[in-house]
Order: structure tokens, then sequence, then C-alpha cells
């Protein structure tokens, strides 16, 4: 017996702070990374939310401890919880425009591009009174996320650890648009393979930090701060001069990438960013008319 949860990640317990005290059977070991298997498949298949949770999980699955085996059954009570949650893709339709706080000549546009990282370890915007500790260095790597939505639904979201570690936030934030770039490229390449529409204009990319977005829109001139980046991150100026992105600033709290990078949301904020990627079946047969013919379930559009 499973019971249900509404986040993935328990709170005030992070992923990459449990017990460092790994399984010694091998029974034990593969348990876990039997379990980190599956649900890092059905994160990246359907589940977006569960995405941050799924990934940590699978990097730590080498020396799972009972810490990370409780972690995973968490994972598991909130994928129970959210049963009834699928993505939804709908023509012509954009759900972030009534719940995000996007810029208004952003309203109306089927594809937008989120990307967040996180900065240092995850408990350092609210550390504990009196606490005293030394974070190890996988957990100072920042956290990069991205969510990529076309017709109200996700269809390309990730999330990952970053293989050494910024030096500033703006610099973190850097990287995940860059991550972001190389999303929006991909798809458009797709899409002009498949002779789709909507790749005439810049697609939007939204991020909560200024400092890479004043970087960018400044043609990415090496600046004071920002002078020891390499090169290579020059790509995202080049796709914004080719027209393949352009970049917006958003409120942190109403971005999606958030579900990504923090695993200390709130469940209320934790499930309204849920609910921007996967939506619960009741909502969306509250808005159609089911019935069933020859012994199948059929859903029409209502006339609203």
């Amino acid at each position: 017996h499973i019971c249900e949860t509404k986040t993935p990640c328990r709170s005030g317990l992070k992923i990459d702070r449990a017990e460092e005290n790994p399984f010694s059977s091998p029974e034990g070991i593969q348990r876990c990374q039997q379990v980190a298997g599956c649900l890092s498949w059905l994160a990246a298949s359907a589940r977006p939310g569960a995405s941050a949770a799924c990934s940590l999980l699978s990097q730590l699955s080498s020396k799972p401890s009972q810490g990370h085996w409780d972690a995973a059954k968490h994972v598991l009570k909130y994928l129970k919880g959210t049963a009834s949650h699928g993505i939804w893709l709908r023509q012509s339709e954009n759900r972030l425009e009534g719940s995000a706080a996007i810029p208004g000549e952003l309203r109306g546009l089927e594809m937008i591009l989120f990307t967040g990282s996180s900065w240092g370890p995850q408990d350092a915007p609210k550390p504990k009174e009196n606490e005293a500790r030394a974070a190890h260095m996988e957990e100072l790597k920042p956290i990069q996320g991205l969510y990529l939505t076309r017709m109200g639904g996700p269809i390309l979201w990730g999330v990952q650890r970053e293989k050494r570690g910024s030096r500033s936030s703006c610099m973190a934030e850097l990287k995940a648009a860059d991550e972001g770039t190389k999303g929006i490229q991909y798809l458009r390449h797709l899409m002009k393979q498949l002779g789709l529409p909507g790749i005439g204009c810049p697609a939007p990319a939204l991020n909560d930090n200024r400092g890479p977005i004043d970087w960018i829109e400044s043609g990415c001139r090496p600046a004071k701060k920002l002078r020891h980046e390499n090169l290579a991150e020059l790509g995202i100026a080049e796709a914004k001069h080719h027209g393949e992105v352009t970049f917006y600033w958003i409120q942190g709290k109403t971005s999606p990438a958030g579900i990504f990078t923090k695993q200390g949301n709130d469940t209320p904020h934790c499930c309204s960013l849920r609910d921007l990627m996967v939506m619960p079946r009741e909502k969306l047969i509250d808005g159609y008319n089911v019935s069933k013919v020859a012994g199948s379930t059929e859903i029409e559009e209502s006339a609203l």
C-alpha cells in the first residue's frame, strides 16, 4: 500500500543531502537502481513535475542509501497522488496566459521557453537557525532546468546538474539559457523538417535573472563580471542574431522552470507550477462532453 502526496520532494529533506551511509547489500543497491531507472523513464516521457527528483536520484544511484530509498518512495507517492494528471495539447491554446506573469506582448503565442537555475546549496536561501555544516562539492553545483511549451502543454523539458560549478548566479542562469537555446534550435529544425508553421519568428525565452538577459541584449560583449566565461556561450548571441530566440524577464515565483530547480517549494506553489504542465482529468472533462460510442470513450469539445 502506497500513500499519496502532492509534491515529489519531501519538505525540508533535500535529496542531495540524504544520509551518506550506502547500502551494503547488493539487493538494496539493485532495488534502488531499478526504481530510479523506472522513475527517470516516466519523468522524461510524461511527468515533467517529477524530473528534478528523479534526476537527483539517478545521479546518486551508484551509492544509494536509506535516505535515497525514502526519497524514491516519496516520488512514488507523488505519482500515485497525481495519477489522474496528464499532458494535454490543444491547437491555439496557451494555459500560461492566465497563470504566469508573462509579458503582455507574448500573449497569444503558442510556443514559449522558460529556463532557470539554482546557485549553491538548495537550502541556501532559507538556512536553518544556528546550523553550521560543510557543503559537499556536488551540492554546490547549480541545477539547471528548461521547460518548452507549445499548444498549451509541455513538448520539451529537462533538468541537469552542472558538471562544474558557476562562480555567480548570473553565470548559472546564462548556462541554463544556453541549454534552452539548444532546445529551441532542435525543435525549430524538427518543425522545419515536418513542414510545421511557427518558425518564421523568434521563440520567446523567459528567465528570472536580469543579469544574463542584459548581457544578451548588450550583444554579449565581455563584461567585467563575465569576461572569464568561455566563448562557446556566445552561441546564444548567434541564435538571437539569426532570429531563433529572444529573451525576456519573468518573475521567479511564476516561472514553471522553478519546479525543476527548487526542492524547497511549498505545496501550494509546487501544485500551481505542476498544473501549468499537466492537467488533472476532472478539469479536462469540465469543459468537454464525454460520450461512449461502441465501447470506447470519445471526448468532444462543447460549445463554451
